[in-house]
């Protein structure tokens, strides 16, 4: 009987949280990016940006993946 309430607990509160999840999923998407440039300091306690030192690309393949990225030496 224990057994048998558990169980019945335990599917209420699955089919519950399936629910919620359902209920609490985002309807409204960013149509634009954020800006990093905006974002991201240029300079903070001690720390400042250097003048252009150039574009530095890694790697070719992930600089094609991401909408935007942002390098600062």
């Amino acid at each position: 009987m224990r057994t048998t309430r558990l169980v019945i607990t335990l599917a209420v509160l699955m089919a519950y949280a399936s629910v919620a999840v359902v209920a609490a999923r985002p309807t409204t998407v960013n149509p634009e990016p954020p800006e990093f440039k905006e974002n991201v300091p240029k300079h903070f306690g001690d720390w400042t940006e250097l003048p252009d030192q150039g574009v530095r690309v890694v790697d070719p393949v992930v600089q094609r993946i991401y909408l935007e990225t942002l390098t600062r030496t």
